[in-house]
């Protein structure tokens, strides 16, 4: 299966934005170098490259969902309601995703170097899927997985971003960082919810059926 519209605008969007970032400074014939560093002190270079690797992250699982959700909505499969959490999901993970990017600019990070440039491939090759390959249960467990291994990722940046001015640390992204990891834990809990509803249900498809339909 091939994902066309929506699926393929996602990577061509973030990459004419990472283009735009790069350029731009040059473009309207500024010198970075003359521009008064307001960074944050947060963005040391083991820092940036976790922060932005949140970001990539967070789109990479974006197409991942989008892709899952419509190959649920495909004749083969047919389940609407696993589709619509999947590509619900994914709108959240893109939304979360532009999130990061919009405060790694507020906080004066550079679209210049290796590590902003890195964090702009978040895409994976996606390979054709047959219908007895889906696992109807390892989708929730997907879902709730991935958020998992965010919230590791968020704990990490919060470990940093909670210390003192002195050594690095930023109270507004501390702030921001656990509320990030508080939707995620939401994600997260419900998903493993669900997830032991359904395994608690007879395994057949009218199970499953009744069961999408409730999403």
């Amino acid at each position: 299966m091939t994902l066309t519209g929506e699926g393929k605008m996602r990577p061509i969007l973030l990459c004419l934005l990472g283009i735009i970032l790069a350029v731009g400074a040059d473009a309207v014939g500024i010198n970075p170098h003359d521009i008064p560093d307001f960074s944050s002190k947060f963005l040391i270079e083991g820092n940036t490259k976790s922060f932005l690797e949140l970001m990539k992250t967070h789109f990479a699982n974006s197409l991942d969902y989008l892709y899952s959700g419509k190959y649920y909505e495909s004749q083969k499969i047919e389940y609407p309601g696993m589709a619509k959490l999947l590509v619900d999901e994914s709108d959240r993970q893109w939304e979360e995703g532009m999130n990061v990017l919009k405060k790694y600019l507020h906080l004066g990070g550079t679209t210049e170097g290796n590590n902003f440039i890195n964090s702009m491939d978040f895409t994976k090759s996606i390979e054709s899927r047959d219908a007895a390959e889906v696992e109807y249960k390892n989708s929730l467990k997907t879902v709730m997985g991935k958020s998992q291994a965010l919230i590791k990722e968020i704990t990490k940046l919060h470990v940093s971003a909670n210390k003192v001015p002195s050594k690095n640390g930023d109270v507004s992204l501390s702030h921001f960082l656990e509320e990030k990891a508080e939707k995620e834990s939401d994600v997260a809990r419900k998903m493993a919810g669900l997830y032991i509803m359904l395994r608690k249900m007879v395994s057949n498809g009218i199970a499953v059926g009744i069961f999408d339909q409730s999403l």
